[in-house]
């Protein structure tokens, strides 16, 4: 049996873009994810890993209606590889297609 799922817990990196493909609307944002981790000599450090994102649909809608830079959000969904082409030359990134997407409260 095969798995592919993701669990991230983050904050919007970046102000989400919307678009209306011939698939449906689509949004894609950034999350920023951090792991903490001590030095031997106790100092706490901090490593930030940035996800791209892309939501479509109703989760599109929601991603729309709600999310903007620096809200806590927890996803739930799947990597993919997206391979476009950028002056001649193609480039490959790995994106989280989002299944579930859950606003989470601050605490500020």
């Amino acid at each position: 049996m095969d798995i592919n799922k993701i669990i991230l817990i983050g904050r919007c990196s970046n102000e989400p873009v919307i678009k209306k493909t011939k698939s449906g609307k689509v949004a894609e944002f950034g999350l920023a994810t951090n792991r903490f981790y001590y030095k031997k000599n106790g100092e706490k450090k901090s490593v930030v890993k940035y996800h791209d994102i892309v939501a479509w649909n109703k989760l599109a809608d929601v991603v729309e209606k709600y999310i903007v830079k620096g809200k806590t959000i927890y996803i739930e969904g799947r990597t993919e590889a997206d391979i476009y082409e950028d002056n001649g030359v193609k480039i490959k990134r790995d994106i989280v297609v989002a299944e579930v997407i859950q606003l989470i409260k601050d605490n500020q």
